[in-house]
């Protein structure tokens, strides 16, 4: 090889790695600006779900306003009276839906109580259960009433467990919860029944 075939083939190599630099360059800038547009995608989604936990908070406060300030008829409900001294109020489920669950599901549920000499004058609060215990049938009308003979009805969305509960017409039960509430002054009987 000559002097300037040398000088031709040490230019094509220069030129050649200068082109491989480049496309390198080119490979890196391409990287940091695609690293760069997801580190802005997940600044705003990040963004997204602050606003929307926001607006999941705004909804929780909504539903406890709904849930414990709001009734049917613009008014609280009268106040029970105490239960007889001596009085052992007992619930019971006459019919129990059966398991499934979600928010399209519906089923019937009716049960009597004794033990009262006015049982109209309290309530029934009804849970299923699926994963946590939910009110029913509805957050806005959790209390069931129960008619002088004792006995009451409603619906209920499936789950795989049902919990009904004698309690005080001025309850104000909680939408959600980890396990049901116990025998209290305001919870004057319980009953449990897996789904049929």
């Amino acid at each position: 090889m000559d002097r300037e075939q040398r000088g031709l083939w040490g230019t094509s190599l220069t030129a050649t790695t200068l082109g491989l630099a480049l496309g390198i360059v080119g490979i890196v800038v391409t990287v940091v600006l695609y690293v760069h547009g997801l580190q802005t995608e997940i600044l705003r989604q990040t963004a997204h779900i602050d606003q929307l936990t926001d607006e999941k908070s705004k909804l929780r406060d909504q539903i406890n306003w709904l849930t414990y300030s709001a009734h049917p008829d613009g008014t609280k409900p009268r106040p029970s009276p105490p239960a007889p001294p001596g009085a052992r109020p007992e619930v019971s489920l006459t019919q129990v839906p059966g398991p499934g669950g979600g928010p399209a599901s519906r089923g019937d549920i009716a049960g009597r109580v004794i033990g009262l000499p006015n049982p109209q004058d309290y309530k029934i609060l009804i849970y299923a259960h699926t994963d946590q215990w939910f009110v029913q049938p509805m957050v806005v009308t959790p209390l069931t009433d129960i008619d002088s003979d004792g006995t009451w009805r409603n619906w209920t969305h499936l789950g795989l467990e049902f919990a009904a509960l004698l309690v005080v017409a001025s309850y104000e039960p909680q939408p959600v919860l980890d396990r049901l509430p116990s025998k209290s002054k305001e919870v004057l009987a319980i009953v449990v029944a897996k789904a049929r």
